[in-house]
């Protein structure tokens, strides 16, 4: 959904430059691999958590 927008709207949309945003995804995307996690799934994409 973020790749829609372009320079400074997604700043705007999302509150960081687009370079910051893809570090954040990297990070939370490594880190839910490492956690042991019973339950039930996300059902937001880590893009959208981050987003929120």
């Amino acid at each position: 959904m973020h790749e829609k927008f372009l320079g400074a709207f997604f700043k705007r949309y999302v509150g960081v430059k687009r370079q910051t945003f893809q570090r954040m995804i990297l990070i939370v995307q490594h880190h839910t691999l490492l956690k042991l996690k019973s339950g039930r799934p996300n059902e937001l994409g880590v893009e959208d958590l981050i987003d929120f």
